[in-house]
């Protein structure tokens, strides 16, 4: 049987924030951030919550049946508003509980580096892979090679690029066979929290 993506269903949303907590527990960049594991966890957890609560409202949030592996993928023509506002407010309180004041500053700063870096590279609307995680236990299956694959459909059927970028050398290898190319590469001695960065854009195939 062929597995395929689907659109995430809102009452799979608090395991799909599970998984992707676990997926990126080793993360270098979280961990450098936030090196105790249980509150990285706990902080993973509430901002992965936070995260698909509002993409739902405006972007694409994908699983494979079974819900082995999750994508978040924001694009051209979505923007957040009202709806995503409202969605994200209720996620805030459990995301500030479970930081510290130097966590909030660490994550915000890479956020706000990140997007800028994003659009000096990327010219005119795109989409984004904001997040791709597959649960411990089911990785090696190929069922994030699935998610990628359904969303670089999507970009060559809409004539659009697709940003992503990763901290570690097995990823950009992975994104690489899907036909990324590096755009800019930071290494570890000129990088926040002296972790590498991979930017890399999917041209579409039209």
């Amino acid at each position: 049987m062929t597995v395929t993506g689907v659109p995430l269903e809102e009452k799979y949303r608090g395991d799909a924030a599970r998984l992707l907590a676990r997926a990126f527990d080793g993360d270098p960049t979280m961990c450098a951030a936030i090196p105790d594991p249980d509150r990285r966890h706990r902080v993973h957890t509430a901002m992965f919550s936070l995260l698909i609560s509002t993409v739902g409202a405006f972007g694409v949030v994908e699983t494979t049946p079974g819900l082995g592996a999750v994508a978040i993928w924001t694009g051209p023509g979505h923007r957040p508003g009202f709806a995503a506002s409202v969605r994200a407010m209720r996620f805030l309180p459990d995301l500030a509980m479970s930081m510290r004041p130097s966590d909030l500053g660490a994550l915000a700063s890479l956020t706000r580096g990140s997007w800028g870096r994003e659009k000096a590279l990327v010219r005119g609307p795109h989409w984004t892979l904001a997040v791709l995680g597959v649960e411990p236990s089911k990785q090696r299956f190929g069922l994030g090679a699935v998610l990628v694959r359904a969303g670089l459909t999507r970009a060559d059927c809409d004539g659009h690029p697709v940003f992503t970028e990763t901290s570690t050398e097995e990823n950009q290898e992975f994104y690489r066979k899907f036909g990324f190319d590096i755009v800019e590469y930071v290494p570890a001695q000129d990088a926040p929290l002296n972790v590498p960065i991979w930017r890399m854009l999917y041209t579409p195939q039209v």
